[in-house]
């Protein structure tokens, strides 16, 4: 056999492989539009109602991108609760820019803050990120002292915060740690703490986060004394929430600026609770779930936020995924939207060609 007929030969092998390869990829193509056009029949029913947008991104770049009930990628959703994980962010921030030391000290060494019971004096910024503080709070017991409803009655919320009874059943564990209880004057008064640390704190973060990030359009919600918010309604395009996502994603990065550091991530992303009611592990003002895929589950961390809001960091298929709905106060908004993640993002993004 001569040389011609042996390039002829490989000629036609290397072309035949090529056809099978096209074959396959064009399946596993079709298999990841059918997760798509399923999950945009089932909204278009209304299985999963007031879906306003969902963004997918593999790596750094956005694989699914769309809008529902009228929105379009310039509008700004408020993800409630989502305000949450990102203000342990900017907290992270402000430590790597050196504004203050570390999470563990004392809330009292920014300036003393006059509790009406003095046990609360030894509350500390960990407490706080970890929904841990010894304040009488509660936002799943409408009786609780600190709950968020009551919170919304009061013109000044610090004012009011600092008026709050020592929870009587308090005690820390042997990591120092109080008992979980989900409540949003946590990271409320940290926003407080964190506006007498900067001098203003909205300036700040759009100093020293927003503009790294390309963030330009946003609002926060204040309260009737102008305390901003940081326990939710911070207003955010789609795709300027996933840039938080992949802050986490990348280990504190937003392209190759730093963010916060890596260290603050991993303190992010560690379980220090967990929530007896839900099952999800809870780090600093963030959550964690093993999300139901096929027979087994994929570890996520996520940001949640009333209505069915989620942002979901998997680092195991390099994927963070954005989900904005308006189902406020509905009592299968969480279900909805893990059904959406499950049984269509995750295969979606996780069946890579």
């Amino acid at each position: 056999m001569n040389f011609i007929e042996i390039d002829k030969k490989v000629k036609l092998i290397s072309m035949f492989q090529t056809i099978i390869w096209l074959i396959f990829c064009g399946n596993i193509y079709s298999q990841k539009q059918e997760f798509i056009k399923k999950l945009e029949s089932d909204i278009h029913n209304g299985l999963y109602p007031k879906t306003t947008s969902i963004i997918v991104s593999s790596g750094d770049k956005i694989v699914y991108e769309n809008y529902f009930e009228g929105k379009n990628k310039f509008d700004k959703h408020d993800t409630r609760s989502v305000t949450k994980s990102i203000t342990s962010l900017f907290l992270g921030n402000m430590i790597l820019n050196g504004l203050l030391s570390n999470e563990d000290q004392l809330v009292n060494t920014v300036k003393g803050y006059d509790f009406k019971d003095k046990r609360n004096d030894e509350l500390t910024f960990k407490d706080l990120l970890t929904m841990t503080s010894s304040l009488d709070a509660n936002d799943s017991d409408s009786n609780s002292p600190g709950s968020e409803d009551k919170m919304h009655t009061n013109n000044n919320w610090e004012e009011w915060i600092l008026t709050l009874p020592y929870d009587e059943t308090y005690g820390r564990d042997s990591l120092g740690l109080g008992q979980f209880r989900y409540a949003t004057i946590n990271p409320t008064f940290l926003g407080i703490i964190m506006e007498d640390i900067t001098g203003n704190l909205n300036e700040y973060i759009n100093k020293n986060v927003f503009n790294p990030m390309n963030i330009t359009d946003y609002s926060f919600q204040y309260s009737p004394s102008s305390e901003i918010l940081m326990g939710g309604g911070l207003k955010l395009t789609s795709r300027d929430l996933l840039k938080f996502g992949q802050v986490i994603l990348r280990d504190g990065l937003y392209n190759k600026t730093k963010i916060v550091s890596k260290d603050w991530v991993n303190k992010m992303t560690t379980i220090y609770k967990t929530d007896e009611d839900s099952g999800s592990g809870y780090g600093y003002l963030l959550w964690n779930y093993d999300f139901p895929y096929m027979q087994n589950s994929i570890n996520c961390w996520f940001m949640a936020g009333n209505g069915g809001n989620i942002i979901l960091i998997s680092k195991e298929i390099d994927t963070v995924i954005v989900i904005t709905r308006e189902n406020f106060n509905s009592s299968n908004m969480a279900m909805e939207t893990i059904q959406m993640v499950s049984n269509y993002l995750i295969p979606f993004a996780k069946e890579e060609v």
